[in-house]
């Protein structure tokens, strides 16, 4: 899946876009809005835990496109933002532009997400990063407020000791400059040697693997979908339809697909 840097630099780009009534929300509660835009992934590191808190399954191109619906038939209380706290608003509004951004994931991983293909979705997923140097300022307006984060009372609808975690775990990635700081960044917290040269080969073959698989454009063509997919929910929540949402165009062509054979389930 999309990291947390791309989460919350798509996301930022996506409230810059809006006008109204949201926008002024999340102006106003814009660290709730950030956290949100990463919190779902404040879950346990297995299929069954993204399922929890994604509200669709990776395997499974049936479901994909639902996950705004599903995220508020289990939520219903939060369905509308004019019930709810500007700051709850805020969040929810983040958090539905990381279930977009990971739908739009799925559909261009396709065949290989239904495959569960580890070494296309990692690859998928380092091709995706761009602005390294954060021109836009998006991220660096990100990791300024994502961490640390006084969740103000709101329902986090996820586990909140795991999001405060994440939060610090977003904001360095939000920070990183070069596909090898990214990579170093998970050697750190795993305890293992964030060599730069050895850091440097294993990104470099991750992004080789992406862009032979998805061409050398993909982080632009991604970007303009993901774009185009927030700004509808977005949308669809400020009118308060987001329990009807469906984006049936994210499935499309492999919703009757036979079953994909078993491949690696940590993808």
């Amino acid at each position: 899946m999309a990291l947390s840097r791309v989460h919350l630099q798509l996301a930022v780009e996506a409230a810059d876009r809006l006008s109204g009534r949201l926008r002024a929300v999340i102006d106003d509660h814009f660290g709730h809005y950030c956290v949100g835009a990463v919190a779902p992934d404040a879950r346990e590191r297995n299929t069954a835990g993204r399922a929890s808190t994604h509200f669709f399954e990776f395997r499974e191109p049936a479901t994909w496109g639902r996950a705004t619906a599903g995220l508020f038939a289990a939520w219903p209380d939060l369905a509308s933002p004019d019930d709810v706290s500007g700051g709850q608003a805020a969040y929810v509004a983040g958090y539905l532009t990381h279930l977009a951004v990971d739908e739009v994931f799925v559909l261009f991983c396709g065949e290989h997400a239904r495959r569960a293909d580890r070494a296309a979705t990692v690859g998928l997923t380092y091709t995706l990063e761009r602005d390294w140097d954060d021109s836009s300022g998006a991220l660096a307006r990100a990791a300024a407020v994502v961490h640390p984060f006084d969740s103000g009372g709101i329902d986090h609808m996820v586990h909140a000791g795991r999001l405060a975690e994440l939060t610090n775990w977003a904001q360095l990635l939000a920070r990183a400059t070069s596909p090898a700081d990214i990579v170093r960044v998970f050697a750190r917290a795993d305890g293992r040697s964030d060599d730069l040269a050895e850091a440097e080969r294993i990104a470099a073959e991750r992004l080789a693997t992406g862009r032979s698989l998805f061409g050398d454009d993909i982080a632009e063509r991604f970007a303009a979908r993901a774009a185009e997919e927030i700004d509808r929910r977005l949308a669809a929540y400020e009118r308060g339809d987001g329990a009807r949402y469906d984006s049936p165009s994210l499935r499309a062509g492999f919703e009757t697909a036979p079953p994909a054979a078993s491949g690696d389930s940590r993808a």
